[in-house]
């Protein structure tokens, strides 16, 4: 549990549930939609194609709907993943608009939240911050389902 004077900074990426935080250690950068390779026909629908990212193909999945999502700038977050597995050492998650990076305490979290059947995909440790719905990031879920 964070103390109160511990702060992790996160990415905060605004969907219609709430938001979903990426721990920024677990970023490696953010850059703009590019055209998309397809995905191929048996891949689930979260998983919306693979970028050509610095010499690696990386699969971008969309987690959440998002809050804004006529939003002509869409961006992709590239993540290392947690394994050591040599056939995924990135991830991208694809979302509208501009997401935030702040630092998140013990102060702003609340960890008496209401059931919610509803969150985005692979989200874990649910939580409310600033009095706002959010979730982190399950980063091992998210490998392993990329991994099938």
């Amino acid at each position: 549990m964070i103390r109160d004077q511990e702060a992790i900074r996160c990415l905060f990426i605004p969907t219609r549930l709430g938001e979903l935080l990426v721990p920024g250690a677990a970023i490696a950068e953010i850059v703009r939609t590019a055209p998309l390779a397809p995905a191929g026909p048996d891949t689930p629908p979260w998983l919306i194609g693979a970028l050509d990212w610095r010499g690696e193909r990386i699969p971008v999945a969309r987690l959440a709907d998002s809050t804004n999502s006529t939003a002509t700038r869409h961006h992709i977050v590239i993540c290392f993943m947690p394994g050591a597995d040599p056939r995924l050492p990135y991830a991208g998650i694809e979302f509208a608009g501009l997401p935030q990076l702040e630092p998140i305490t013990a102060k702003t979290l609340d960890p008496e939240i209401e059931d919610r059947d509803t969150a985005p995909r692979f989200a874990a440790v649910p939580f409310k911050h600033n009095g706002k719905p959010a979730w982190f990031l399950d980063m091992d879920a998210l490998e392993h389902a990329l991994l099938g």
